[in-house]
């Protein structure tokens, strides 16, 4: 790992501190980057990275330089931060860290709000005039939530970082409710009741325009392939193809779309909301990595985000032998995890994850021995190892539980995918 950072990894696994002081004072010594652009602001708990994605392709065919930051990022650091879709310059990076190292070396500020404030100063020194930006955590107290968007997004609620967030769907949404803004359009979609009265709650506070988005104003018709989902649009009476997959993506597709109409004030091309679902890139989400067998990985890491991948693999796959190889952390809900697809498998391989945060190989020891068709592995690599001589070539390899299991399964099955230089000029002037 390059030294700037190692030094900035350092900064992870310490005791968290909820609140936006520490982000507004690097923000004030950064000279303020998060004024200089307009943004949209995408929180929820599953679906935020592909109305993000989604966003930023329909806004750069739209004509507008783009910003995009999520995490966490699936194989390097710079995934985090792109420039008109591409990766930011890892020079880039190291740049600013060198010069802010003396001042950060002083200050308590943790792995997020640098990285934070890394994105919007880029941001800024690229001329960015439409950034979507991902909370991390939660909403109200994220890093993040500094912005003052043009609007606000948020996606499907589910139980997730409980022991943050809280317990109940209504603690959740409050803390998502957070990044409402006054006199700010808010989109969402359909909710558990008492999600929606929660964000409608905060929403007629702030006097925001409240927008609950039904995918089917926008599509009329869908068919799901291997390679890939194909939609009828409504408005436009036509079949396009898109390479994210999943009813789930038809509610992610509508927010995006709503979103960039609110935020171009209703001046959205057509041709953008097209070519931006045509050829957005928003990778680990039923990605197919190989044929014969099929190999999918999905970074599905919550007990609703697997019952949408269930729903995707039993409506493609209904007959296929199915193996299943998953990666945990520890702070997740590991036993409903496994057992949401874990019936409709021939064989599960469960591995510790290459985190601080993985969940322990007794902790999956402890979970195996109760349930049959599981085998404990020693690493993600053997676990895949074993998938592989385990899965008939008529059969289906599907790997999810985690975005940190992303290098070794890339290494695996596409080593070469993520070699390629940055395409954008390291020069932002230029």
């Amino acid at each position: 790992m390059k030294e700037y950072l190692s030094d900035l990894y350092a900064r992870l696994g310490g005791q968290m501190k909820l609140g936006l002081e520490r982000t507004h004072e690097l923000m004030a010594r950064l000279d303020h980057p998060e004024n200089a652009f307009q943004s949209i602001h995408v929180a929820g708990t599953n679906g935020k990275g592909s109305v993000v994605a989604v966003c930023e392709a329909i806004l750069r065919h739209a004509g507008y330089i783009t910003g995009r930051f999520t995490s966490p990022h699936l194989v390097h650091f710079n995934e985090r931060i792109c420039i008109n879709g591409s990766p930011v310059p890892e020079e880039s990076i190291e740049s600013k860290l060198s010069i802010w190292q003396p001042w950060l070396e002083e200050h308590e500020i943790s792995f997020f709000e640098i990285t934070t404030g890394l994105a919007f100063s880029l941001f800024r020194d690229y001329h960015v005039n439409a950034a979507i930006i991902e909370t991390g955590l939660g909403g109200r107290l994220d890093a993040t939530n500094v912005l003052k968007p043009q609007v606000t997004v948020i996606t499907s609620i589910a139980h997730d970082h409980t022991n943050i967030l809280g317990e109940t769907l209504r603690a959740i949404a409050g803390e998502k409710a957070g990044i409402i803004k006054q006199n700010t359009p808010l989109v969402t979609c359909s909710q558990d009741p008492t999600v929606l009265e929660v964000l409608q709650y905060h929403a007629n506070n702030k006097h925001a325009p409240f927008y609950k988005i039904n995918p089917f104003d926008y599509f009329s018709d869908f068919r799901l392939k291997p390679e890939g989902m194909f939609l009828k649009m409504k408005r436009y009476n036509s079949w396009i193809k898109t390479p994210l997959m999943g009813i789930h993506q038809l509610e992610n597709f509508a927010l995006a779309i709503k979103a960039c109409d609110l935020f171009t004030q209703g001046n959205l091309p057509k041709s953008a909301v097209i070519e931006g679902l045509t050829s957005v890139e928003w990778r680990g989400r039923f990605e197919l990595l190989r044929e014969n067998p099929f190999v999918f990985y999905d970074v599905a890491h919550n007990p609703s985000g697997v019952e949408r991948l269930k729903e995707l693999v039993l409506t493609l796959f209904p007959h296929k032998p199915l193996t299943l190889v998953i990666g945990m952390l520890g702070d997740k809900d590991i036993h409903n995890i496994v057992d949401i697809l874990l019936p409709f498998a021939a064989h599960c391989f469960l591995s510790p994850v290459n985190s601080h945060r993985s969940v322990t190989k007794e902790a999956l020891e402890a979970l195996s021995a109760s349930r049959s068709k599981t085998e404990v592995t020693s690493s993600l690599d053997e676990a895949l190892n074993k998938a592989l001589e385990t899965t008939p070539s008529q059969g289906i390899l599907l790997i999810y539980g985690s975005h940190y299991i992303a290098p070794e399964v890339y290494h695996t099955f596409q080593p070469n995918k993520y070699n390629q230089s940055p395409k954008i000029p390291l020069d932002p002037t230029v």
